[in-house]
């Protein structure tokens, strides 16, 4: 179990910085109108490597509830099925942007521009939008589990309340901030040795002495 944490602690970090790097990209040729950006090269890179960062996201996020099961209980498998709901929501965006984008452009740039109005689209990127609230809870849980630093249960809290607030920034930035904010909690987490038998037992002699 021990291994499995630690593999997922080193994927939410290194998947969290992949995901800010093709951000990076991302933002280096966003623009308007988006139709025109989407069959670009730099685009469809920065599409491919935040869909590669995420993969290590998503094998990172279970641990972190995983770790904490024991002391949450019931609330840490709800974390768990909101944390993967936005997850595969986030993924469904990134594989729309890598495979899907060109073809709709092509078709009809309306769509792609935001322009032509599509109820079932604009749902489908509202909730994936919105489905970082789901950190909310999980940072709520983190910070009162005690498990893994407190730091990264705040960081979590801060992110989830933070999609709750209009920015004005753009879809580019977006994504940097949270591949750096999730890498941030990766690397908490990684430090904190959480789920290491030796380090509890460590902590056991320490407190017995």
């Amino acid at each position: 179990m021990h291994r499995y944490l630690t593999f997922g602690y080193a994927s939410l970090l290194v998947g969290g910085l992949v995901v800010a790097a093709g951000g990076l990209i991302y933002a280096a040729v966003y623009g308007s109108p988006f139709s025109a950006v989407v069959p670009t090269g730099g685009f469809v890179l920065g599409a491919a490597i935040r869909l590669i960062g995420l993969i290590g996201v998503m094998v990172g996020m279970p641990a972190l509830v995983a770790c904490q099961a024991e002391r949450a209980g019931a609330w840490a498998g709800a974390v768990l099925l909101g944390v993967t709901a936005w997850l595969a929501l986030w993924a469904g965006i990134l594989f729309t942007d890598l495979f899907v984008s060109g073809a709709l452009s092509a078709a009809d740039p309306g769509l792609v521009d935001g322009t032509t109005s599509n109820d079932r689209l604009a749902l489908g990127f509202l909730l994936a939008f919105f489905g970082v609230v789901s950190l909310l809870p999980l940072g709520i849980m983190t910070v009162r589990s005690r498990v893994l630093p407190r730091a990264a249960g705040w960081v979590l809290i801060g992110t989830g309340v933070v999609a709750l607030v209009p920015l004005p920034v753009s879809v580019p930035v977006a994504d940097i901030e949270l591949g750096l904010l999730l890498a941030v909690v990766g690397l908490l987490a990684l430090r904190s040795r959480a789920g290491d038998p030796v380090a509890a037992r460590e902590s056991v002699d320490v407190l017995e002495h």
